[in-house]
């Protein structure tokens, strides 16, 4: 009974973790600086680094051309008369936040691969198909109930609506904004995974994801049509 617990608290833990690595929504209130994503990664590489030091993933190399393209945009920034300090902090701290998620990613990875063997990816897929699906499960439940769109909103926005049609018939659930193409796109990653997570399932598991991709389809229908296309 009591492995039986734990194991269901650890896979509760993991779609939570993953759900917030992928979604993790800026809270308005605090701040616009309080990116949950940002500091589930360096959470990540903390304890990672205390019993495991650090360790530099290959793929990493393959971003070094990127450093002379950041440099040329921050010298851009100077020929824009509105430009003040504000703007080259901005853009110096983007790049460092895009590594730091992307080694949290790594550290992820390795985690499961460490705790599954050879079958982690299959468990990765899933708990990254059942994220999109919760998420997909939250924007349509903000496009039939007005109230509880308006109070994730009031928390997640980073930005000003474009229009009254955006705020009122394309989704972001915790996004930050009305949905848009990048959202779209990354709904559509949970169908493309559908073919990988249904091998080896019992017949109400399949009947689960099926239905989990429908309402996915469906999110993406209400965010934006990019989506559409990964999917064909």
């Amino acid at each position: 009974m009591m492995v039986f617990i734990k194991k269901q608290v650890r896979s509760l833990f993991q779609i939570i973790l993953i759900f917030l690595y992928i979604y993790g929504p800026v809270f308005r209130p605090i701040g616009s600086w309080f990116d949950l994503i940002f500091f589930i990664s360096i959470i990540v590489i903390i304890i990672d680094f205390i019993f495991n030091k650090i360790q530099k993933p290959r793929y990493f190399n393959k971003f070094i051309i990127l450093i002379p393209l950041h440099l040329y945009l921050l010298l851009s920034i100077g020929t824009v008369a509105e430009a003040d300090y504000t703007d080259y902090i901005r853009f110096l701290f983007k790049p460092i936040r895009i590594i730091i998620t992307l080694y949290a990613g790594f550290i992820l990875v390795k985690y499961f691969h460490k705790l599954y063997g050879n079958k982690f990816a299959t468990k990765l897929f899933y708990l990254i198909f059942l994220s999109i699906c919760i998420h997909a499960l939250i924007m349509a439940y903000q496009l039939f109930n007005p109230v509880f769109k308006d109070w994730v909103y009031f928390y997640t926005a980073t930005d000003e609506f474009r229009s009254s049609f955006d705020y009122n018939f394309r989704m972001g659930g915790f996004s930050g904004g009305s949905g848009g193409a990048v959202l779209s796109v990354t709904q559509s990653i949970g169908i493309i995974l559908m073919p990988f997570i249904l091998r080896n399932k019992k017949k109400w598991e399949k009947i689960f994801i099926i239905i989990g991709s429908v309402i996915i389809f469906y999110s993406i229908l209400i965010s934006g049509r990019s989506g559409i296309y990964p999917v064909l």
